[in-house]
């Protein structure tokens, strides 16, 4: 296993597609998660939105509500939030790891 070192800069945003067409954002929590997923080639995740179950599978860019099996096609870009990002990493991980608060880690294994 690796370390991989993020910025808040560098933070990207999953977003889901809904029936209308509409981007909905995952937050940052999720996005995180997905985001350690796609660096450690995961084929899927599972995570928690709107106290609902979903499966994402990474390759395809797909959710499925694990209860429903309503499929979702899911979206990863730049985000141009970065208050929000900031004010997670602040809450979650600075007191957590005692780094600066616009830094933090990933535990991710090495693409090669």
């Amino acid at each position: 296993m690796m370390w991989y070192l993020f910025s808040s800069s560098a933070y990207n945003a999953w977003l889901w597609v809904d029936e209308k067409g509409n981007e909905n954002s995952y937050g940052p929590k999720n996005s995180l998660i997905l985001e350690k997923a796609l660096i450690n080639k995961e084929s899927s995740v599972d995570i928690e939105a709107c106290h609902r179950a979903y499966s994402v599978d990474i390759p395809t860019m797909e959710q499925t509500n694990t209860t429903t099996d309503v499929k979702r096609s899911v979206k990863r870009e730049p985000s141009g939030n970065q208050l929000e990002i900031k004010t997670f990493v602040l809450k979650y991980f600075t007191q957590m790891l005692n780094f600066h608060p616009s830094i933090f880690l990933v535990k991710a294994t090495p693409p090669y």
